[in-house]
């Protein structure tokens, strides 16, 4: 019961709040650049590191289209949201914050993602070149995040709104 419950709440937090769950990206990124140190701990980016400068600009810069997709995919989502079918308008009144906050998340991961590519390849021809990798990490994963995201809401609005086009053919069948 107990784990059920926390499965619950971390459901909801995750659904409810996703500023808090892309800072708790960059804590997850910022701890894997801590362990990377360590000596035992799989280094995944190694090959990455290793690869020439140009190689490593064009893998950061392959985020960029993700990004776009992302971007572009969230307008969809967000214009069918605030479409004025009955049922997505007493959506909006009642989800209220997080649904605001949910649209607002999926239409920024695009743009945070490209800003985070863009600080990878900069950083790549600066001292500090060895930051890079985990920048790209951290554009990597919150373009990831604005994707689930935008499924989930998506499957979320076609869902809500097959459920009342079928209960308005049902009424309509009723009165015939």
């Amino acid at each position: 019961m107990r784990r059920l419950s926390f499965v619950i709440r971390c459901s909801a937090f995750i659904k409810d709040d996703p500023g808090k769950v892309n800072l708790a990206l960059c804590v997850i990124v910022l701890l894997h650049w801590l362990l990377d140190a360590l000596p035992d701990f799989p280094h995944i980016w190694h090959g990455l590191i290793e690869a020439s400068v140009d190689q490593q600009s064009s893998i950061f810069l392959a985020i960029l289209s993700v990004s776009a997709m992302v971007a572009g995919f969230a307008g969809v989502v967000v214009v069918f949201g605030l479409s004025t079918v009955d049922i997505l308008r007493k959506l909006r009144a009642r989800a209220g914050k997080a649904l605001t906050r949910n649209w607002i998340s999926v239409s920024s991961a695009g743009f945070l993602g490209t800003g985070l590519a863009l600080i990878a390849v900069l950083v790549l021809y600066s001292p500090l070149k060895h930051a890079a990798v985990w920048f790209f990490e951290l554009a990597v994963l919150i373009c990831l995040n604005g994707i689930l995201r935008l499924l989930w809401l998506l499957k979320s609005l076609i869902k809500l709104v097959q459920a009342d086009d079928i209960k308005k053919a049902q009424e309509e069948d009723e009165i015939k």
